[in-house]
């Protein structure tokens, strides 16, 4: 069964970085011992391609397309972002971003956007995760926020407010784990 994604507008990864501001950062994330992850963060469409965004959603004839990145400067924020598309409708899109020289934890960044955002809720069994539907965007966000490399990153997914809850934060799993 097919589901329905149309929507006019998909949130952008500047929506997301805009919750790890310019403020005071909390504490410097805390350097693994072990082996260094190695992240893919310059493509995000290979965290999440095409055919595994389908069949998490079901929707068949995905296009996935790398968007140019985008920096915030204030808060060091470099923004990488997915679109996927049916033919000319828009499903959403996965935005990977890194802090460079911010030392903002995981658990900041996601109190950023549950304090920004009413209704953001925690994510079950997904450490520094958040859900959250932005009614003025008419969009559903998921997002999880991780050091990678001593780099603190946030991976957020972006979907119309009518994606079913399960399926947005299954993408964003997936596109975490990877990370």
């Amino acid at each position: 069964m097919r589901k329905k994604w149309g929507f006019a507008l998909i949130v952008t990864a500047a929506m997301l970085t805009a919750a790890c501001g310019s403020e005071k950062p909390a504490e410097k994330p805390k350097q693994s011992s072990a082996a260094p992850v190695k992240a893919d963060v310059k493509q995000p469409c290979s965290l999440l391609p095409d055919k595994e965004f389908s069949t998490v959603t079901k929707v068949k004839q995905v296009r996935a397309e790398a968007l140019p990145e985008k920096t915030t400067p204030e808060n060091h924020g470099v923004s990488r972002t997915c679109s996927y598309a049916e033919g000319s409708r828009k499903l959403g899109a996965l935005a990977v971003t890194t802090y460079e020289g911010n030392q903002v934890t995981p658990k900041a960044m996601i109190d950023g956007l549950k304090a920004k955002k009413a209704g953001a809720e925690d994510i079950a069994g997904v450490a520094d995760a958040t859900y959250y539907v932005d009614k003025q965007n008419k969009s559903a966000v998921a997002a999880a926020a991780k050091v990678v490399n001593g780099t603190p990153v946030l991976i957020g997914f972006s979907g119309p407010e009518t994606v079913k809850r399960e399926e947005l934060v299954e993408l964003v799993k997936r596109a975490s784990s990877k990370v």
